[in-house]
């Protein structure tokens, strides 16, 4: 489970690429390896957004630009 069920992220456009977005936190009541979390774009050809399973770091896949795309969503799964 997430500890939130939304996040609410403002970015500046123009940030280069790999730009540190936020890392998210999921947990799992097991213990040792069954309590282990991974994470993932519900999409996961995803050509904006990459996530790394082991930590849950979001981050840009290349630059935004505003002015074609002003709102992204993105559907994370944590497993």
């Amino acid at each position: 489970a997430f500890d939130q069920t939304y996040y609410h992220l403002q970015l500046n456009e123009n940030q280069p690429r790999n730009t540190f977005l936020i890392r998210l936190n999921a947990y799992d009541i097991d213990k040792g390896k069954n309590g282990t979390v991974r994470y993932e774009l519900m999409v996961k050809e995803h050509q904006v957004f990459t996530i790394e399973p082991h930590s849950g770091v979001l981050r840009t896949k290349r630059v935004l630009d505003r002015e074609q795309c002003e709102l992204y969503r993105v559907g994370l799964r944590a497993y």
